[in-house]
C-alpha cells in the first residue's frame, strides 16, 4: 500500500516537473546548459568586479579621517559584507558550472567548497541587508532630525550597529552548515534540506520575514520621509541668500549623503524583489525549484543579488565628491591607470589641491570657504607684518629715542593677533 502511494507521488512529481519544463526554449537540450554556463560566467565576472569595487570602498571608508562620522563607519561595514558576499559567491554560484571549463579541478573539491561557503555566503548576505537598514535609520535621523545628529548618529553607536548586525547574521545562519552534506561518493545531498518543517518554518517563513518583509517595512517609509525632506530642503535653499547658505552647509552634506543612499536602497529593492517572489513561490509550489525553470530563475536571482553588491561603489562615486577624490588619489598609486584619470588640479599656491578643499561634499560653497580661510590667513599675516609700524604712529610725531624703545618692547612682546 505504501509502495503504491510512493510510486504515485513520484509519478506525480515527474509529471509536474515535466509540466514546468514544457517551455519551448527549455525543451531544447542544448539551450539550457549553454544558458547556465553563460550565467555562470556572468556571475563570476560580477564577483570579480564586486571584489575590486568593494575593496576600494573598504580602504576609503576604513581610513582614520573617514571613521569620524557614523555614516562612514556603517558604509565600511556594508562594504565589508558586500566584499565577503562577492568572494564567497564565486564557489557557491559559479564553480559548479565553471568546473567544466577547468580541466584540472576535481568535482569533489567544488562540492566541498560549495557546502562550506554556502552558509558563509548567506551570512554575508544577511549582514548586507541589515547594514543597509542601519544606514537608512542613520540617514533618516540626520536629515529629519538634524539638531539631534550629535546625540544619535555617533561613531560609537555605529560600531555597535555593525557588531550587532554581524552577530545576528552569524547566529541566524549557523544552522545552514547542516543544510547539506557530502555522501560517501563525494556528492552533495540534502540533510536539513530534506526536512519539511525546516524548509517551511526556517527557509520559507523565517527567511521571508527577516530578509525581506521586515527590512522593507523599515526601508520604504523611512526613505520616503528622507526623500520628502530632501526636496523640501532644496526648495528652501533656492530662496536663500548667498550669505545664508553657509549656515546650512553641514545639513546639505547630510542630505547629499542621504540622496546617495536613497538610490542604493532603490537598487536593493529592485534586485531583491525577485528573491522575495521566489521565496514566497517556494512555499506554495516547491516542485517548481526541482525543474529546469526553477534553476533558471535561481540563476537570474543570483545575478541580481551580485549586481546589488557590486554596484554600490558606482553610486558612491556618482554622488559623493569626497569619495571620488579619495578614489582618484588611491588609483594614482597604480601607474598604469594615470592615462585614465583626470589630471590633478593645481591651486593658486602652485601645488596640487588637497581633497579636503576641493572635494568636500558640497563643491562650490566649500571651495569658497577654503578661499575665505586663505584670505583670512593672508590678512592676518599682513596685520602682523604691519603691526609694529602701526604702533609707531600713535599720537602724532615721536622722537627717535621713543621709536627705539618701542622697537625693543615689540621685539620682547610681539604684537598680539
Amino acid at each position: 500500500m505504501n509502495s503504491d502511494n510512493s510510486k504515485n507521488i513520484t509519478e506525480e512529481q515527474k509529471s509536474n516537473e515535466q509540466q514546468f519544463d514544457s517551455i519551448p526554449l527549455l525543451d531544447n537540450q542544448d539551450f539550457l546548459p549553454s544558458l547556465s554556463l553563460v550565467f555562470a560566467v556572468l556571475m563570476a565576472f560580477l564577483c570579480v568586479a564586486g571584489t575590486v569595487t568593494n575593496t576600494l570602498s573598504l580602504i576609503i571608508f576604513a581610513k582614520a579621517s573617514s571613521r569620524r562620522r557614523s555614516i562612514n563607519v556603517l558604509l565600511c561595514g556594508l562594504s565589508a559584507s558586500d566584499l565577503s558576499l562577492c568572494i564567497l559567491a564565486l564557489p557557491v554560484f559559479s564553480l559548479a558550472q565553471l568546473q567544466h571549463l577547468i580541466p584540472g579541478l576535481p568535482p569533489s573539491l567544488a562540492n566541498h567548497l560549495l557546502v562550506f561557503c554556502y552558509p558563509l555566503c548567506l551570512m554575508a548576505q544577511t549582514m548586507s541587508v541589515w547594514m543597509l537598514v542601519g544606514i537608512t535609520i542613520d540617514r533618516w535621523l540626520a536629515v529629519c532630525y538634524p539638531f539631534s545628529i550629535r546625540i544619535h548618529c555617533t561613531v560609537k553607536r555605529a560600531r555597535l550597529i555593525v557588531l550587532s548586525t554581524f552577530l545576528f547574521s552569524l547566529f541566524y545562519n549557523l544552522v545552514r552548515f547542516w543544510e547539506y552534506r557530502i555522501d560517501s561518493n563525494g556528492e552533495i545531498v540534502g540533510l536539513l534540506r530534506d526536512d519539511y518543517l525546516f524548509m517551511l518554518l526556517y527557509q520559507n517563513l523565517a527567511t521571508t520575514l527577516s530578509q525581506f518583509l521586515l527590512p522593507l517595512c523599515v526601508l520604504c517609509p523611512l526613505n520616503l520621509q528622507v526623500a520628502r525632506s530632501i526636496l523640501a530642503a532644496r526648495e528652501r535653499r533656492k530662496n536663500m541668500l548667498w550669505t545664508e547658505l553657509s549656515s546650512v552647509e553641514a545639513s546639505s552634506r547630510e542630505q547629499s549623503t542621504a540622496a546617495m543612499m536613497l538610490v542604493v536602497v532603490l537598487v536593493f529593492v529592485f534586485c531583491y524583489f525577485l528573491s522575495l517572489c521566489l521565496n514566497v513561490l517556494e512555499m506554495f509550489i516547491p516542485r517548481l525549484f526541482r525543474s529546469s525553470t526553477g534553476f533558471l530563475l535561481n540563476d537570474i536571482n543570483n545575478i541580481l543579488v551580485l549586481i546589488n553588491s557590486a554596484s554600490s561603489a558606482l553610486f558612491y562615486a556618482r554622488f559623493s565628491s569626497r569619495y571620488r577624490a579619495h578614489l582618484i588619489s588611491l588609483l594614482r598609486n597604480f601607474k598604469f591607470l594615470d592615462c585614465l584619470l583626470p589630471p590633478p588640479k593645481v591651486s593658486s599656491f602652485g601645488g596640487a589641491e588637497t581633497p579636503s578643499c576641493v572635494f568636500s561634499g558640497i563643491g562650490l560653497r566649500q571651495q569658497n570657504s577654503c578661499n575665505i580661510n586663505r584670505q583670512k590667513m593672508s590678512s592676518t599675516f599682513l596685520t602682523v607684518a604691519s603691526c609694529n609700524n602701526n604702533n609707531d604712529y600713535g599720537g602724532g610725531g615721536v622722537t627717535k629715542q621713543k621709536q627705539q624703545k618701542r622697537l625693543r618692547a615689540n621685539s620682547a612682546n610681539p604684537c598680539p593677533l
